[in-house]
């Protein structure tokens, strides 16, 4: 009996069985402890960030992440193939390695570095509302190692590479303050009586359910430009987590509706065609 039981011991099936097993339990460890490490973290920058999310720390928390996989998987080749086998093959490789990670991965580079400068300047929080200079707006949802993800509507995110993101120039329209906010205009005839305009636009955004004072109150209206057949007028409307779509619609709407109340023109521009033709 018992030389059967040493004879299945020496057996190359049983070795090979048993480093199968061996392997499979370091897998689950690996994955149990990777599992751990992400709740921790994401307990820990919680407790950071107070419950709020900002962009530095959502960025941090990635960077964490991806620090804990490295580690774990280290981790797992080294209990599988040996500590001083890893050490020889990472060592002899290094030269080669470093050659293809920097030509393949270029973008992932600047993605990151990019994010990390946007992590550290914060030209915008999550949450913040911004307009880019090719035109795409929306709110922050959150940030990558590689991309910042805004939600532009209801149902569409535009994901945006960091290092472009980074090269951008944008409009923030909640910096400085933890309200959202948007400029909208509004054009009048030039026999328009700015005074009255100016005050019917200013009762409609504060009758609005969705706008909030900001720091000074609401904001006044102002008579901003000219344009080729109207006078300008604009305003800054402040709120909290309504969808801007949502803001622009009833106000316009509602401007709108009470300047033809009180025969109050949107102008349009016109064109005179003269026929020469005709007078001659």
């Amino acid at each position: 009996m018992l030389e059967k039981i040493v004879a299945f011991l020496n057996d190359p099936a049983y070795e090979l069985l048993s480093k199968l097993i061996y392997i499979a339990l370091v897998l689950i460890l690996a994955f149990l402890f990777l599992k751990l490490l992400k709740i921790v973290g994401k307990r820990i920058f919680k407790r950071v960030s107070g419950g709020k999310p900002t962009l530095h720390l959502t960025f941090f928390e990635k960077i964490y992440n991806a620090a804990a996989m490295i580690v774990v998987v280290i981790l797992a080749v080294s209990a599988c193939a040996g500590p001083k086998s890893v050490m020889t093959t990472v060592l002899g490789g290094t030269s080669v390695i470093l050659a293809v990670v920097t030509f393949a991965a270029q973008d992932v580079i600047k993605d990151f570095t990019a994010g990390l400068m946007i992590s550290m300047y914060k030209p915008f929080d999550i949450g913040d509302r911004i307009e880019l200079e090719n035109g795409v707006a929306g709110i922050v949802e959150g940030i990558t190692m590689r991309h910042v993800v805004i939600a532009t509507t209801e149902t569409f995110k535009e994901v945006i590479p960091n290092h472009v993101i980074n090269s951008m120039a944008l409009v923030n329209c909640s910096y400085g303050h933890d309200l959202r906010s948007v400029r909208l205009s509004f054009p009048v005839s030039y026999d328009t009586d700015i005074k009255v305009a100016k005050q019917l636009i200013e009762e409609i955004v504060e009758k609005n359910p969705h706008t909030v004072p900001g720091k000074k109150g609401y904001s006044k209206v102002y008579f901003s430009s000219y344009a080729d057949s109207a006078l300008i007028l604009s305003v800054a409307v402040y709120y909290e987590k309504t969808p801007t779509e949502i803001i622009k619609d009833e106000i316009n709407s509602s401007v709108h509706e009470i300047f033809e109340r009180n025969d109050i023109e949107i102008p349009y521009t016109y064109i005179n065609i003269v026929d020469r033709k005709t007078q001659s």
